[in-house]
């Protein structure tokens, strides 16, 4: 059982109160049983061990992990800037990401006292992490679509290549997108609870993800050239 009852206070009162929460919930199924040796440990009913996590160790989770965030969207610059040549694209990418980031992070946060499992967590965090290197995979397919085009009709109208680039890896990003969306489905309905939060803010980013790289990051690139030609 994991639960994040009173998880920032710190009294201790707070374990007995999830115990005695525990206790009542569970009676029915145990005979001839206490509180008191409910929660001992020497029993082989009720409670046998336990783990807590206090408020200023996840303070400091949930700290490095936004940290660990921006440290690879910084990364991500650098490695598409590299890779392409164009700080552009480079700054495409970090903004498709961080498009995706905020709308997940604004759902789950609107809705969270509408569905517990909408929590913004060491889960939720773990899950931008995994959104951010899917949907950077899905966008640098598609930038190097459009790199590829742009080196055989170097003459071409950057706005033609683009769309050709898009166009050509357009098939292979939906098929991808889908087969994974499908089996995040399946787990996020028939999974238990404590990995649904999760799975939920994968199907979200995921989804949100695949967009921004069709039709956000590549728009970017060409707004910014675009800018860049002009002066």
């Amino acid at each position: 059982m994991v639960t994040k009852y009173k998880i920032w206070d710190d009294n201790n009162q707070v374990d007995q109160e999830i115990y005695k929460k525990m206790f009542l919930s569970l009676k029915p199924y145990f005979k001839n049983i206490n509180f008191n040796d409910f929660k001992g440990k020497e029993n082989s009913l009720g409670i046998i061990s336990y783990e807590k996590v206090g408020p200023i160790i996840a303070k400091n989770m949930t700290k490095n992990a936004f940290i660990s965030i921006f440290i690879s969207l910084l990364g991500i610059f650098l490695y598409i800037f590299i890779k392409f040549k164009k700080w552009q694209f480079g700054l495409g990418a970090v903004m498709a990401l961080l498009h995706d980031i905020i709308l997940v992070l604004g759902v789950f946060s609107i809705f969270h006292n509408w569905n517990p499992i909408l929590e913004v967590d060491q889960s939720f965090l773990a899950a931008l992490l995994t959104i951010i290197g899917y949907s950077i995979n899905d966008t640098v397919v598609i930038y190097d679509k459009i790199r590829k085009i742009s080196n055989i009709s170097s003459l071409m109208d950057f706005r033609k290549i683009i769309n050709n680039g898009i166009n050509h890896s357009l098939t292979r990003t939906m098929n991808t997108s889908f087969i994974t969306l499908f089996v995040i489905g399946i787990i996020f309905l028939f999974g238990g609870n404590t990995i649904r939060s999760f799975m939920l803010a994968l199907l979200l980013g995921i989804s949100i993800g695949t967009y921004s790289s069709i039709f956000v990051a590549s728009s970017i690139v060409y707004d910014l050239s675009k800018k860049t030609k002009k002066k």
